[in-house]
């Protein structure tokens, strides 16, 4: 009976140090998974070490260099428990070599000595000294070995192997956490780097909650509305919209899903009562995969909108012409200006990535503490491959603005690029013996085309489209076509108080270069629009 009584009890006993263990890997897994700083996790992990070892002494320790050729590895920056007085009275140069660094280095496995004495730790391994029993495990991050985690006792102790197995699981979740500290520090340098550029953005970028309520507004709400960004926070947006503009708002935010945006214009209130002219895309803002409010990135239209209103007012129509082209001729160099400068900017696609990109590093800081490390680095890829998106956006921003190929290889370049960006598929056809055009003639032309295009994708419906170049000796003929719907061409019409401003905008830019548009088209059967120049 007492040995069946001894025997239970030892089934008990290592139950016992099992689960005392277990709540030693939890706590350590806690802290390294807490927004703790890695110095401060490091000491506590030593801490930890000394109580579940019942040892006296411990450190984690981190190479300054490792020389595989020979075999040679000295520490650098150190945590410890357990010196009262500091680490410089006991430790002499911490040198791992030969049979130590195959072990440790090359082999991974913790070294564990009971009985030291000075004569073999020289072959057995590097100590402090007065150590009798110490053990020595590798701290490895991403498969490389950092540094080792060391702990000792004074006394006549004896590490058992389950001492040695626990210590190497508390020496790879260090290595976890140092893992996780890189993730953070490569993460918040991305993410600090995309909010600088969001935060200087010259188009509005607003948040709301799922009440509509303000939660966040960029700099840029001052230059345009006057409000600086904390006093609209709280704000219902609904609040700042001026007449018909607040339905359209309404429905917008009704359409809202996690696929598309929706599109609204009208008037807002500035801080000095006046009101601006504001163009809004509006899309969805999510968390674990529900909505939880949006985001509207705004550009000013205030000018366009006076001068087309201005322009509308206009009596006769050779008053109406004239002032036409003055404003217009204005306006489109202002506008080349501005596409320059918008070209090195933002576009809004690349803001709502970077709102998005900042909720899914706000998830995974919350769930790092229990996810596996498989999972977080998943996670971070995807991060990076979202970082990698916004980019790319970016320069294709750039590109579509004002395209390199315009100004060093020339317009049928140019127009040949345009073409393969064109959502409708087109292609581009010349005749007749090439020539490169004055400087303004191929940007006049360019943004002609491009705005054609444009009004294709936008509302002809069709399934292809061309662009014709025809060099016929003295006379440059330009022809963009459509299978569309087409539409029914009215030559007295008012474009610019019908609203039209595109096609009123290319009408005046072929007007001021010296040239004549047509425009041809019937419901049904397509539309084509020529540009004939002299040359």
């Amino acid at each position: 009976m007492l040995t069946t009584f001894a025997a239970q009890a030892g089934v008990a006993l290592g139950n016992a140090r099992a689960f005392a263990d277990e709540l030693t890997l939890l706590e350590i897994a806690r802290l390294t998974g807490s927004t703790l700083s890695l110095e401060e996790v490091l000491k506590r992990v030593s801490e930890e070490v000394v109580i579940a070892l019942d040892l006296e002494r411990c450190f984690i320790g981190f190479f300054d260099e490792i020389d595989y050729a020979l075999s040679r590895a000295e520490l650098g920056r150190l945590y410890a428990h357990g010196f009262p007085d500091g680490l410089e009275g006991f430790m002499r140069p911490f040198v791992i070599a030969e049979a130590a660094f195959e072990k440790l280095i090359t082999d991974n496995e913790p070294i564990v000595i009971n009985g030291a004495q000075d004569a073999s730790l020289e072959r057995e391994g590097p100590t402090l000294l007065g150590a009798h029993s110490f053990i020595i495990a590798p701290v490895i991050a991403q498969g490389e070995v950092l540094g080792v985690l060391y702990a000792d006792s004074t006394r006549s102790a004896q590490i058992t192997r389950r001492e040695e197995r626990l210590c190497a699981a508390i020496a790879a979740q260090a290595g976890l956490a140092i893992q996780n500290a890189r993730l953070f520090e490569g993460i918040g340098a991305q993410e600090l780097r995309y909010r600088l550029l969001a935060e200087a953005a010259h188009d509005l970028i607003v948040a709301t909650d799922l009440e509509g309520c303000i939660t966040y507004a960029n700099p840029a709400v001052l230059e345009v509305l006057g409000f600086a960004p904390q006093e609209l926070i709280g704000v219902k947006y609904s609040d700042l919209l001026i007449g018909d503009v607040s339905t359209d708002a309404k429905q917008a935010w009704r359409d809202l899903t996690s696929d598309s945006a929706s599109t609204f214009s009208g008037r807002v209130a500035r801080a000095d009562g006046t009101l601006a002219y504001l163009e809004v895309k509006l899309n969805a803002l999510f968390r674990e995969g529900k909505i939880t409010g949006g985001l509207a990135i705004a550009r000013d239209l205030s000018e366009q909108q006076k001068l087309a209103f201005e322009i509308a007012q206009r009596g006769q129509a050779q008053a109406r012409a004239s002032e036409l082209r003055g404003f217009l001729s204005l306006f489109t160099q202002a506008q080349e200006e501005e596409r320059k400068r918008i070209a090195r900017e933002l576009h809004d696609d690349t803001a709502q990535t970077l709102v998005a990109i900042a909720r899914r590093l706000d998830r995974l800081e919350s769930a790092l503490e229990t996810m596996p490390l498989e999972a977080s680095k998943e996670r971070v890829r995807d991060i990076r491959t979202d970082i990698d998106s916004a980019i790319d956006s970016v320069r294709r921003f750039s590109r579509n603005l004002r395209p390199s190929a315009l100004d060093d290889l020339g317009l049928l370049p140019a127009l040949e690029w345009l073409c393969g960006q064109s959502l409708t598929p087109a292609r581009l056809e010349v005749r007749g013996e090439e020539r490169r055009l004055a400087k303004d003639l191929e940007l006049t032309l360019f943004r002609v085309v491009q705005e054609a295009l444009t009004n294709v994708d936008k509302h002809s419906g069709a399934a292809s489209a061309a662009v014709a170049f025809a060099f016929l000796g003295e006379l440059l003929e330009v022809t963009v076509t459509d299978d569309g719907t087409g539409f029914s061409v009215d030559p007295e019409e008012n474009l610019i108080g019908a609203g039209h401003l595109g096609v009123a905008g290319m009408r005046e830019r072929i007007a001021l270069a010296g040239g004549k548009m047509i425009v041809t088209s019937s419901a049904g059967a397509g539309t084509r629009v020529t540009f004939a120049f002299a040359l």
